[in-house]
């Protein structure tokens, strides 16, 4: 398990990597990593500004590209796909027991 300065350094490194529109998906096994994981990401969607319900944005559950997500989070610098993080199916959990812990997470920049 990685260090949580360590872990919260990495996400930051890499969102700053990505080109305009790219997205950076993180998968962590623990909890304690998915929390970490779940604060680094509104920390750079949202930046300085206040946290507000307001930036919450259902999307269109007819999008056929991307069904995955149902709610996304709006930030200056960039949108969180996963508001909840996507966990393995039951059909997935019984092909690999290991998995079932498996959280992902999905932010793309603005």
């Amino acid at each position: 398990m990685m260090n949580s300065c360590t872990l919260e350094d990495a996400v930051h490194a890499c969102f700053d990597c990505l080109a305009k529109d790219g997205r950076l998906a993180v998968i962590s096994f623990h909890s304690l990593e998915d929390r970490i994981v779940k604060q680094t990401f509104l920390e750079l969607v949202h930046g300085d500004e206040e946290e507000d319900d307001d930036d919450l944005v259902s999307a269109d559950i007819d999008n056929e590209d991307e069904p995955w997500f149902k709610q996304k989070v709006h930030g200056k610098k960039g949108t969180i796909l996963t508001k909840r993080p996507i966990s393995p199916s039951q059909e997935e959990e019984k092909l690999n027991q290991r998995c079932r812990s498996a959280k992902l997470r999905v932010i793309q920049k603005a």
